[in-house]
């Protein structure tokens, strides 16, 4: 596991705290959808959390933007396409998660 894969997994775990009001117990996002699936009453898709396909995707989409931001006067050297993005026909577009497991 490098380091970004690490870090990748601490975000996971805060985001899953920061959902779940910092009940312990449940580290990973999959597993908080789980869990609030067959534990919470009337239930839709739309009250789920993410999957972690997709909190991976806001995660890097969310650095790029935040690195853009603190260094808006001096370097562009990421690629936006390496975080999540592609090129539309004028601006960028978040690429859609669909992933089979």
């Amino acid at each position: 596991m490098d380091v970004h894969d690490c870090v990748q997994n601490a975000e996971e775990k805060f985001l899953v705290q920061v959902l779940n009001r910092g009940r312990h117990g449940i580290e990973m996002m999959d597993h908080l959808r789980f869990n609030w699936y067959h534990h919470r009453r009337s239930v839709t898709i739309t009250d789920l959390p993410p999957s972690i396909y997709a909190t991976e995707d806001h995660i890097q989409r969310a650095f790029y933007a935040t690195y853009m931001q603190v260094n808006c006067l001096g370097d562009f050297s990421l690629n936006p396409e390496d975080y999540r993005f592609t090129m539309g026909s004028e601006y960028l577009v978040p690429k859609k998660c669909h992933r089979a497991r």
